[in-house]
């Protein structure tokens, strides 16, 4: 969404900038404007969805790269460091967080409770006064090499659930753009990720329990405000443009930066930002989606039309000999075939390489550990290697190859000789054959979230069933053995709670001590260690992404399906589901600071909807979002 308003001499001046002339050198007009008419091209539009360069390879993880240099700084009129750092890349000509120097900002816990006579609002509670350090990191050495020369745009990246290494490390766009309009890049760095954590000890204290939690103060809004003070501390007069870049949920905050703070935020590129993947934008919208029908499964959709496009990698087949989401299909209910039996629960655990003996009552376990890396595959689905996803869900600092989704379905794609025929696709109504007369004639027929054999013939032994088994194998791999090292899949629980019980009263029996119950700080330092910050936004938000709830209905290749027949609107989800985040949210121990679900839960997520306009947002201008066709969450994108 581009501002309408633009004159002859605007025009001039973009076609000035497209031809590489300095910003200098233009007419006077808003610089958010050619900035963004430069994202109109189509060389640099295909880089936007993931903001990232073709050229880039994995960066260096924030736990394993060498310390940066770190300095607090009082508040300077206006940004200008003591020594102008040398341009420099490294790799294969990127640049990264060597090029970078990171620094400390003081930002209160709470911008809405602060003690009276302060800049901010006035308040009162048990958290005023208190601050972190939040680390963000710069790179000067496109500006201006003068005082006079030093008023060019800041690009600022609003920073989301991780470290901020990785997006100094992974974004392409920020610093492809960056030279040509000497900018100042600015890395911001989430609040709760990587150093700029909050003092969790404070919560230690039973009397704090009692007014707030650890993450009580971890929103999307407190984010905002801390980006808002940030970037008047580096530019006091407001006196240079300021455009806010973002990808994913950074995209959303840079989308919402500009709707909130406009006097702060001249103009914003958010990537891949799913602002309109709650309830309310959801039932508004006039069911225009990108890449996919309107259906209520709208990111499996996205994903299963993925796996079928031409072209991904370019000359990679075509739509018509893509036999991956079939194949896809095909799979789901022959687990379910082969978990019947024990001999069939020895096929799939010698197949997909299981740690622990299968269970008949581990086929559920099994079927969601197989499907759930094809959406990780499909939100990384560069065109070259990359760490970023990998390292964001806790995989480690490891590649996953160019191209992963379509990697995945390098066998699958294959006409493997199974047959699916669609009888009634709307009402999940399949028959399935696996090969040949002469091969098994082995024949499923799938009705809705039921499994019966329409033909046995050689049943477990059918060689395209096993050859099928195999080709799925290898696509999961490429997401559970990203690091090549695993020996065996934890896919199906190892201890179930019988068997814990058990363990627990032998180690009673031999005197074994329970450990020691853990403080509320280390509780909620291993909550963070283990799920970034996403939880506890979505929890204290109630950020109900609600596309990502339905899929296996009949317009992809999961199954079986997430909801009851006749199920075919949002407001059908959360009648059958009315707190679909109540068990992420759970806070046994009360020590997180989450609102209370029994009284607060909002599941069509109308706090959100009100403070950020849902759908509501044609007075909003100079923003640019972006969406990638292979992306998930471009089905909830503007």
């Amino acid at each position: 969404i581009v501002s309408k308003q633009s004159s002859d001499s605007t025009v001039r001046s973009y076609l000035r900038v497209l031809k590489g002339e300095t910003m200098k050198q233009a007419p006077a007009a808003p610089i958010v404007q050619p900035i963004l008419s430069l994202l109109l091209l189509p060389s640099i539009f295909l880089l936007i969805p993931t903001i990232a360069a073709t050229d880039v390879s994995v960066g260096s993880s924030w736990r394993q790269a060498a310390p940066r240099p770190v300095v607090e700084l009082t508040r300077p009129r206006r940004y200008r460091p003591q020594q102008r750092q040398q341009q420099g890349k490294t790799g294969q000509g990127r640049m990264s967080m060597a090029n970078v120097t990171c620094h400390f900002y003081s930002q209160p816990l709470n911008h809405f409770s602060a003690p009276a006579g302060s800049r901010r609002r006035s308040g009162s509670g048990q958290d005023a006064g208190e601050t972190f350090k939040q680390r963000y990191c710069v790179y000067d050495g496109y500006s201006g090499n003068d005082d006079d020369d030093d008023d060019g745009p800041i690009f600022f990246y609003t920073g989301n659930e991780s470290p901020v290494d990785q997006y100094v490390n992974q974004t392409g766009l920020m610093w492809e753009l960056a030279p040509k309009h000497s900018a100042l890049v600015v890395f911001a760095e989430h609040r709760y990720q990587g150093e700029s954590v909050p003092d969790l000890t404070i919560w230690n204290n039973p009397e704090r329990l009692k007014y707030d939690g650890c993450f009580t103060h971890l929103t999307s809004s407190q984010a905002l405000a801390d980006y808002a003070a940030l970037i008047s501390y580096l530019d006091p007069s407001h006196t240079r443009p300021v455009i806010a870049f973002g990808g994913s949920y950074g995209g959303m905050l840079s989308a919402w930066m500009r709707m909130l703070y406009p006097s702060s935020i001249a103009g914003a590129i958010a990537a891949s930002a799913p602002i309109w993947g709650l309830p309310l934008s959801q039932e508004t919208k006039d069911g225009t989606r990108i890449g996919q029908s309107a259906g209520i499964s709208g990111a499996a959709e996205v994903i299963a039309r993925a796996v079928t496009l031409p072209s991904y990698p370019p000359g990679g087949g075509s739509e018509e000999t893509s036999h991956c989401s079939d194949n896809l299909l095909a799979t789901w209910p022959l687990i379910s075939y082969y978990g019947q039996t024990e001999l069939g629960r020895d096929i799939l655990m010698e197949t997909f390489r299981l740690c622990t003996p299968m269970g008949q009552d581990d086929v559920v376990s099994l079927l969601d550990w197989a499907q759930s890396p094809f959406f990780p595959l499909a939100e990384g689905d560069f065109p070259y290697p990359s760490s970023y996803i990998p390292f964001s869900l806790n995989m480690g600092n490891v590649d996953l190859p160019a191209w992963p989704l379509q990697k995945a379905c390098a066998e699958l794609d294959k006409d493997i000789g199974v047959e699916l025929i669609r009888n009634d696709e709307r009402d999940v109504d399949y028959t399935i054959r696996y090969g040949s007369d002469n091969d098994s004639g082995l024949v499923l027929g799938i009705d809705w979230d039921n499994v019966k054999v329409v033909e046995n013939g050689n049943g477990l032994r059918s060689a395209t069933a096993l050859k099928l088994l195999n080709a799925t194998m290898a696509a999961v791999s490429v997401w559970f053995n990203v690091s090549k090292t695993a020996k065996c899949f934890d896919a199906v629980p190892a201890i179930n709670e019988e068997e814990k019980e058990y363990l627990q009263s032998l180690r009673r029996a031999n005197g074994i001590e329970p450990p020691s119950p853990k403080t509320p700080a280390q509780s909620c330092q291993e909550k963070l260690d283990g799920e970034t910050v996403w939880t506890s936004l979505v929890c204290n938000e109630n950020m109900n992404q609600i596309i990502t709830a339905a899929r296996g209905m009949g317009n992809d290749f999961y199954w079986p399906p997430t909801f009851p027949r006749k199920t075919t609107s949002f407001k059908d989800i959360l009648a059958i589901d009315p707190d679909p985040l109540g068990e992420i949210c759970a806070d046994p121990d009360g020590v997180f600071g989450y609102p209370s679900r029994e009284e607060t839960y909002d599941s069509w997520a109308t706090w959100l909807d009100d403070m950020y306009g849902g759908t509501r947002i044609e007075s909003r201008s100079s923003i640019l979002f972006s969406n990638g066709l292979l992306d998930p969450w471009s089905s909830a994108g503007v």
